[in-house]
């Protein structure tokens, strides 16, 4: 079977804005970026003492709601970070510059540098504020709204490069509160507290100081503990000969993913991808019944994490109505059981148990 089929949809969000710094407060209104006009403004941007400009939430926002729909005001290449090509990249960026209208430009140049002289500082701006525009290449773009964006080791919204739009939008990815700062991650996800602060401070210039790192040192321990094991069940439970041979003992890991990914706050992709994971478990296993469940809950995170009409949410339903297309149905058959096989009446507890294989012979 080899590797299982990983979802990494928005895992790369490895670049973003600096959070520390003293450029003067924008004001930008979703009518400027692409958003529809007919919508209440769900953010606006201000100063934050000691963090700069920020995205703030405008009024409650549910989960699963697209904040930001925003083309970006300039593009990189993959190559944008070689040094060899660093006099095209600044011919690159000033001719993109060029083109753009006065206010347009002006918005540009607010967003931090956090490049010194020599570097031009339209690279500088750049390279600090570039963010990526898919996980299949290493173009990146340069947003006047999105770019503001703080980051957060335990973000509340995540940036996801929408092909089909041509766009990146912004969703939130638990509820948030009025006045409550909207995050991103600018980092992958399975890093210990040490790695985190070591990466943040190198490339972005500030010591992260979100809620997952300004707790006691205790708290801390646990934390890079379920971050370790975290990273110790994604290797066993992409291993696809796994799913075949132990395929109940791969659903548990899961499962217990799942908890963990809960305790340390990390929903988004890495939910998505974790009931991806248990789908193709039990489909290649036959199980069709728990296999539409799971589809039904991985298409439902890719809504909250993508919205409706991307690649990703046109196949999960697909999957949700037809499990058994999917290439590795069958492969096990050790649970082989139709997909109207789910079970009625079941209180929340009893059907997890259901679902999760927890009660022997189901």
């Amino acid at each position: 079977m080899g590797e299982m089929q990983r979802s990494i949809t928005g895992s790369d969000q490895t670049r973003g804005t600096q959070s520390s710094h003293n450029t003067p407060p924008v004001s930008l209104s979703p009518s400027q970026l692409d958003a529809p006009t007919n919508l209440p403004q769900l953010y606006h941007i201000r100063s934050l003492q000691g963090k700069g400009q920020a995205m703030i939430a405008a009024c409650n926002i549910p989960k699963g709601t697209r904040i930001l729909c925003e083309s970006p005001t300039i593009t990189l290449p993959g190559n944008s970070h070689d040094s060899a090509s660093a006099l095209l990249l600044a011919q690159l960026i000033t001719t993109q510059l060029s083109n753009l209208p006065a206010i347009t430009n002006k918005h540009f140049h607010t967003l931090h540098n956090n490049y010194p002289p020599p570097t031009p500082a339209a690279v500088g701006i750049c390279k600090t504020n570039a963010l990526p525009l898919s996980h299949e290449s290493l173009s990146a773009g340069v947003f006047l709204t999105a770019s503001r964006i703080n980051h957060s080791c335990a973000p509340n919204a995540q940036n996801i490069w929408n092909a089909s739009l041509g766009k990146i939008t912004i969703h939130a990815v638990r509820d948030i509160d009025a006045d409550s700062e909207i995050t991103i991650s600018y980092l992958e996800p399975f890093l210990p507290r040490p790695e985190r602060r070591a990466k943040l401070a190198s490339a972005f210039g500030f010591d992260c100081v979100c809620k997952r790192c300004a707790v006691p040192p205790a708290q801390i321990k646990q934390s890079d503990a379920r971050v370790e094991r975290l990273v110790k069940l994604d290797g066993e439970i992409s291993d696809g000969h796994r799913a075949v041979r132990d395929p109940l003992g791969c659903l548990w890991k899961i499962k217990e993913m799942l908890g963990l990914l809960e305790k340390e706050r990390l929903g988004g992709s890495m939910v998505l991808r974790a009931y991806y994971d248990a789908f193709q478990v039990v489909i290649a296993n036959g199980k069709e019944a728990r296999a539409k469940v799971f589809a039904e809950r991985w298409y439902a995170s890719v809504i909250v994490v993508e919205g409706e009409g991307t690649k990703d949410a046109v196949r999960a339903k697909r999957m949700v109505e037809r499990p058994a297309v999917h290439v590795l149905f069958g492969m096990g058959m050790r649970w082989k059981q139709g997909a109207g096989k789910i079970p009625r009446g079941l209180g929340e507890e009893e059907f997890g148990k259901w679902l999760w294989r927890e009660k022997v012979g189901v």
